[in-house]
């Protein structure tokens, strides 16, 4: 069979069975529409749909229940206590019988032959792995929500420079992480790692770090729109960008080791690691940077100093601009969910630089004394179900 890097898979060949896995903790507003978008608008011919309930107070089960008595391809598991979304979706996997999980939010879903291009690295040797040796399967992330200038900067960042990491990581054979939204996982990858971490912070980026630690491969299929609800609010935003930081901490620690020891099987994520660590430091000179900048300019102030300032300050925003136009510029070339948006869109590629800049180290450094907490007091994986955006596009108001 001739590899490459884009796998197809070969006509006639029988698709085996996946498990959809979705963890859901009062999730009313979207679980409905979650399993008719992915009951009725997948293209793939053998799946069945599981939903975990984890602890959920609102009309969720109720929701679910529905749609048992509707189509078989539904099942659902109660769990009474809120035990958290790594909790959840390893229940949901005890109960399958596929070889392969889908693992989704219960806010997102894939649609069309999203799955099947998946699938396709599970069962096709590739120049980047053989398929036997692929362990999970990532798409590409999509808002839905739109509406706001948060929702469009976050639209902005998954279409370009979060699609552009995965491709260039994928060059050294290794992912940071699948992105929680949509992963197709193989069931021996899943075993082998000991189902999911329960004590993590982010259970994608605890997956992704021990099943590559493992020999596994994570491959990255970029045509494979996942879509999902984003934040809307800065304080949504922010507590989310520091779970991801609290998530990257918790995997360093928990996995810096084992790389360095093992350099034969983990070799290409020393440099995941490294990435990590530098970014960290980084972040913790640049918020330092900051602080003492303003001080400089305030405490002892100036006309010159404020010049110099907003001259040097200008100067990097306006490049910051540039690079956000060419980065997403770039990201179109590989292709985009966008489409024909792109000059919708386009205008909005320099105010994500600028925002990402702020908003990256200030969280990571935010989460530091969390992460730190956490090591002190111990770790839980307990979750709250964010706020949600309507079918009809307005927030929810609790």
């Amino acid at each position: 069979m001739i590899k490459t890097n884009t796998p197809v898979i070969p006509e006639g060949m029988v698709l085996p069975k996946v498990s959809i896995l979705v963890a859901a903790h009062n999730e009313e507003l979207q679980i409905d529409n979650t399993i008719r978008r992915m009951l009725y608008d997948l293209n793939y011919p053998n799946y069945d749909l599981i939903i975990a309930s984890d602890g959920s107070t609102d009309r969720t089960n109720e929701i679910v229940l529905e749609w048992t008595k509707k189509d078989p391809r539904v099942r659902l598991v109660e769990i009474q206590e809120n035990m958290g979304k790594a909790h959840a979706i390893t229940q949901a996997a005890f109960y399958s019988d596929a070889e392969f999980f889908l693992g989704i939010d219960a806010d997102s879903f894939i649609i069309g032959d999203g799955l099947k291009d998946m699938m396709a690295y599970m069962l096709v040797d590739t120049d980047f792995s053989p398929a036997n040796r692929v362990g999970a399967v990532t798409g590409a992330p999509t808002p839905m929500n739109r509406s706001s200038m948060l929702a469009k900067l976050q639209l902005v960042e998954y279409n370009s420079i979060i699609g552009l990491i995965k491709r260039a990581q994928s060059t050294i054979g290794r992912l940071f992480t699948v992105s929680g939204v949509a992963a197709l996982y193989r069931r021996d990858a899943v075993v082998d790692a000991g189902y999911w971490d329960t004590i993590m912070a982010a259970e994608d980026i605890a997956m992704s770090w021990d099943i590559q630690s493992r020999g596994w491969r994570i491959a990255y299929s970029p045509s494979t729109f996942s879509y999902m609800d984003v934040p809307t609010t800065v304080k949504q935003l922010v507590n989310q960008r520091i779970r991801w930081a609290i998530g990257s901490m918790d995997v360093v620690t928990a996995y810096w080791l084992k790389i360095l020891t093992h350099p034969r099987k983990t070799f290409p994520m020393i440099f995941l690691l490294l990435d990590n660590i530098i970014s960290t430091i980084w972040s913790l000179f640049w918020v330092a940077s900051m602080i003492i900048t303003f001080f400089y300019i305030f405490v002892d102030f100036s006309w010159e100093k404020l010049y110099v300032f907003t001259t040097v300050a200008s100067a990097l925003v306006i490049f910051q601009f540039i690079f956000g136009m060419l980065q997403l510029k770039l990201s179109l070339n590989y292709g985009s969910e966008l489409g024909d948006d792109t000059n919708k869109y386009f205008r909005f590629a320099g105010w994500y630089v600028w925002a990402y800049w702020i908003l990256s180290p200030v969280t990571t450094v935010l989460a530091i004394p969390r992460f730190i907490n956490r090591l002190i007091v111990g770790r839980s994986g307990t979750w709250t179900s964010p706020e949600r955006t309507n079918l009809d596009g307005t927030e929810d108001d609790k």
